[in-house]
């Protein structure tokens, strides 16, 4: 009897370890993920655009000399919102709708910025942060 209650709670521990690594591999764990690399990227975002300069031309002088930073981000942001659209379980048709969103976005700020039209990165940056909070708020 004391024996099989000993193999029982070795089982259970076993499964309880065991059932962690599955959670990982499943999509909402997948989705988590992605959500936070999608965070740090905003984050990044934001510690280089909204940066106290001297003066507006030192401000602008700067921008155009990490204009290489800002795109880099925006690729990611592109390839992260690309890899939404192919997560399995969310088929919602508002999830996939939000994901193709912040795609175009991004594109459009990636234009902004190759473009230097420093003062419409604020407004597109916005409108970024804006999808992803409508698809946090709606969605999870």
């Amino acid at each position: 009897m004391k024996t099989l209650v000993k193999v029982s709670i070795s089982i259970f521990f076993i499964i309880g370890c065991t059932h962690q690594e599955i959670i990982k591999d499943t999509p909402s764990a997948k989705h988590h993920q992605k959500s936070t690399e999608l965070q740090s990227i905003m984050h990044k975002f934001e510690n280089l655009i909204y940066q106290n300069f001297q003066s507006e031309l030192d401000r602008d002088m700067k921008r155009m000399n990490y204009t290489q930073d800002i795109i880099v981000l925006i690729d990611d942001l592109i390839l992260n919102s690309q890899k939404l659209q192919t997560l399995p379980t969310q088929q919602s048709k508002g999830f996939l709708t939000l994901a193709k969103a912040l795609e175009k976005q991004s594109k459009e700020l990636k234009k902004i910025v190759l473009n230097y039209q420093i003062e419409k990165i604020a407004p597109s940056l916005n409108a970024i942060n804006n999808t992803c909070t409508q698809c946090h708020a709606n969605l999870q």
